[in-house]
């Protein structure tokens, strides 16, 4: 191979690679706050949801800060006290150099469901929640699982129904 087809291939190479191997942001999602009304059986159930949800979306790196504390003791510890506020939270995964972390609460009000979910950055000039999305149901628990699927679909700024 001559030599300017080696670098034709190089250079190639360069401008092609970073659109091919662009990194998928990391998401750190904490599992719901269980509200009036629902047990932490389900809050974690519906949280799986929304994180499988948001993984298959390709555009983040989506893990749980249980997957993170099974490889931390800071977080482990954190967890333990009850990390549930935006400064604890911006804490926690800035410490795991991770940019973002998504949290939310369900409650239920007699056959009203309510979730909410708010997208914190712990880093750059936007620290703090920069996204706050919701969804409101009056729906069976069956029914609950399309709800969460539709509610991480809009929080990735999807068309929904």
């Amino acid at each position: 191979m001559s030599k300017n087809v080696f670098s034709l291939l190089i250079i190639i190479l360069f401008i092609l690679l970073p659109t091919t191997l662009q990194a998928k942001q990391s998401l750190v999602v904490k599992d719901l706050t269980p509200g009036k009304g629902i047990d932490k059986q389900t809050a974690f159930a519906l949280s799986e949801i929304i994180r499988s949800t948001l993984g298959k979306s390709g555009k983040y790196n989506v893990q749980s800060l249980h997957d993170l504390a099974a490889v931390s003791k800071v977080v482990e510890e954190k967890l333990k006290l009850g990390c549930d506020d935006t400064k604890c939270l911006i804490e926690l995964v800035g410490a795991l150099g991770t940019d973002l972390v998504v949290a939310g609460s369900i409650s239920k009000f007699g056959t009203l469901y309510t979730f909410s979910l708010r997208l914190i950055s712990s880093r750059g000039k936007d620290i703090g929640v920069i996204k706050r999305e919701s969804e409101k149901c009056k729906c069976t628990d069956e029914e609950l699982v399309g709800v969460a699927k539709k509610l991480a679909r809009k929080f990735l700024g999807e068309e929904v129904a």
